[in-house]
């Protein structure tokens, strides 16, 4: 399978889509570095970015198409008529579309790290470490839908359009879902001590305020937070810190506000990862069942 891996990585990496494809990720990753660090002065860096959305939308779609084309072309049934089996056609079609998400990834993500270098020293390790975790399982999500569309539809057309509506639906209904989440409502709050400082309930939840009642804002368990926390689309994480702290603060109090936004920085993040992981490990494998059962035309 190896060598399948590599003759199928070589035409990849010949073809102009592709390569049209990498200099626009590249560009991409420039542009959101850009826009999100220098362009803001370096206030505060939330990773969670639509821009992250289009291009993860746009390498499935890209993938679709380039691994589409040896069905349209005809050459899937050629390597399994030398001796390749479908298991092993999938599993190297698979493999292509995982490396191309990583170089994705680096070229996406790279930049934006980048920007970030003379600010690491602000940022939380564990905090920053999660972020670009996040964005680079959305992208592994997005590379292993798009080899199990593909090889399902087995058209090449059919493939990117059916990758794209899957991709871009997933990130409608995060928007849908985060919307309806009341326990994410801006209308609230926070209640602050004498000191100005927020002041929080026993298990660690900051008290709110809202109408003039004091309250507590409970977690949400519904079908609809389900369906957001488990949306592997939505897995983008925040990386928030506030870099132009104020004049009037003292140290300790700018360390207990970068301290704060990476607590609910991390909160938003850890619910995500229990389905992600899974649903990644599960496509795959559906994908190679069904494409194992059906015959190549």
């Amino acid at each position: 399978m190896r060598i399948l891996y590599r003759t199928m990585m070589k035409q990849l990496l010949r073809d102009p889509i592709l390569r049209l494809g990498t200099l626009l990720a590249l560009l991409l990753g420039i542009f959101i570095a850009l826009d999100s660090i220098i362009i803001s002065g370096f206030k505060s860096v939330y990773v969670q970015d639509f821009y992250f959305y289009i291009g993860e939308t746009f390498m499935a779609a890209l993938l679709a198409f380039c691994i589409g084309r040896e069905f349209s072309d005809g050459t899937v049934r050629n390597k399994i008529i030398a001796g390749y089996s479908k298991a092993q056609y999938y599993l190297a079609s698979l493999l292509c579309a995982v490396t191309v998400a990583v170089f994705y990834f680096l070229l996406t993500a790279g930049p934006f790290a980048l920007a970030l270098i003379p600010e690491y020293h602000r940022l939380s390790a564990q905090a920053s470490a999660e972020a670009f975790l996040c964005i680079f399982l959305s992208n592994l999500f997005s590379a292993v839908t798009a080899t199990a569309v593909c090889n399902l539809t087995r058209n090449q057309i059919a493939g990117v359009l059916c990758t794209f509506a899957a991709i871009f639906g997933l990130y409608m209904l995060g928007e849908i879902t985060e919307q309806a989440d009341g326990g994410q409502s801006y209308s609230y709050e926070y209640l602050y001590d004498e000191n100005n400082q927020p002041v929080f309930a026993p298990n660690g939840k900051p008290l709110i305020i809202k109408k003039e009642r004091w309250i507590y804002k409970e977690p949400q368990h519904s079908i609809i937070m389900v369906l957001h926390h488990g949306n592997p689309i939505t897995t983008m994480g925040k990386l928030s810190c506030a870099f132009q702290d104020s004049e009037n603060w003292t140290a300790e109090e700018q360390k207990k506000n970068r301290q704060e936004l990476d607590s609910y920085a991390l909160q938003d993040m850890h619910p995500r990862y229990p389905v992600t992981i899974p649903v990644i490990i599960l496509i795959p494998l559906l994908g190679l069942i069904s494409f194992r059962k059906k015959a190549i035309s």
